[in-house]
């Protein structure tokens, strides 16, 4: 018997008589969707492992247990009742970003605590005493979530920013919510409010993610602003048909980090992946890859420095010319362990040429 059966069997007597109180049940009555996770598993020798059966599963107290978990619905008390009967949404469970909802992750471990105080700085507002409801997550500190609801919609909000490290804008996918343990033995623990609580975020945030025309992107290490226009203009110059499967990867990476993972970034990447390399174009090829970009908390970023290298083949010429006084043995050192996805069995296949050095990529830029 798998660990997850014996999990299972342990579980399968429920009393359901006090369902409401539990922390899945009142944000599903705040009308949140909420999606089962599976437990984290304590095996002899107090070594941890994933519901899942995966002894290698890196995905620990975040890994949902259904497939298509993007599409839950709102479940019926009959198909809840099951999943409680099973083991299943106490105590791991996530919360889907969908309808309007805005997560801000702030993450203590990546400097979000400080990015979040100059972020309301630079914008006026107080983000975090704005929020109706704050869990603090499982990495503990300074590390929460603060909850929003957008009335027209977070779809098309910026994923992240530049000048704001350790801070992610979340409008789609799931968080792991209030009540459910983590890696560390720490719960995600409510610190104020209620999901019925959950408001619309300041004016000046929204603004700030919704910014068009304009972003920030990191070449040779220094930030350097680009408009629209100047970001199509690069990537519609890049040799989409004559890049490796790695190189095709990276242009997305590049793309997500300096359009902040927004929609309007992902549309570029699949419009000229489109028009310049047909052949080996898929309709859901991008959109698989660039829903993964961004999740590693650790690793070396490619950035628009790798655009522009990528660009240069196909002819593009900067208009100025950046000089950075960037460490290259500290970042080849910080980036060694850096990988880069392998591709869908039903992904076009571009062939990896192989691992890069950071520091090549950028130089050339």
């Amino acid at each position: 018997m798998s660990n997850t059966e014996e999990w299972i069997d342990f579980e399968c007597d429920v009393d359901l008589s006090d369902e409401a109180d539990y922390p899945y049940a009142v944000c599903r009555a705040a009308g949140l969707r909420v999606i089962p996770l599976q437990p984290i598993i304590e095996l002899p020798g107090h070594a941890l492992a994933c519901g899942c059966g995966d002894v290698e599963c890196k995905a620990l107290g975040k890994h949902p247990t259904i497939p298509n978990w993007q599409t839950a619905p709102n479940w019926d008390d009959g198909q809840i009742e099951g999943m409680r009967m099973v083991g299943q949404l106490d105590p791991a469970y996530g919360v889907l970003i969908r309808d309007g909802l805005l997560v801000v992750d702030v993450d203590q471990r990546n400097g979000g605590h400080e990015s979040i105080q100059r972020l309301e700085r630079d914008i006026g507002v107080d983000i975090r005493g704005a929020a109706g409801f704050i869990v603090r997550t499982g990495s503990g500190g300074e590390s929460a979530h603060y909850y929003f609801r957008v009335a027209d919609g977070a779809e098309r909000m910026m994923q992240n920013l530049a000048e704001y490290q350790g801070i992610d804008f979340k409008s789609s996918g799931f968080v792991v919510g209030y009540g459910s343990p983590h890696v560390s033995g720490r719960d995600y623990e409510l610190l104020r409010g209620a999901p019925s609580a959950i408001g619309e975020p300041p004016h000046q945030l929204v603004a700030k993610l919704r910014e068009t025309g304009r972003y920030t992107g990191v070449v040779g290490g220094v930030l350097r602003d680009v408009g629209a226009d100047e970001l199509q203009a690069i990537a519609r110059a890049v040799p989409v048909d004559k890049l490796t499967y790695e190189e095709w990867v990276e242009m997305g990476m590049a793309l997500h980090h300096t359009t902040g993972g927004s929609a309007d970034g992902l549309k570029l990447w699949d419009t000229v992946s489109a028009e310049k390399d047909g052949a080996r174009y898929t309709s859901d090829g991008c959109g698989k890859r660039w829903r993964d970009f961004g999740k590693s908390k650790t690793g070396g970023m490619v950035t628009l420095g790798t655009l522009i290298m990528l660009a240069k083949r196909g002819g593009y010429t900067e208009s100025a010319e950046f000089v950075s006084d960037v460490d290259w043995d500290a970042m080849e050192a910080a980036t060694a362990a850096a990988t880069t996805p392998e591709p869908a069995e039903d992904e076009p296949a571009h062939k990896p040429s192989g691992n890069r050095v950071l520091r090549d990529i950028l130089t050339r830029a």
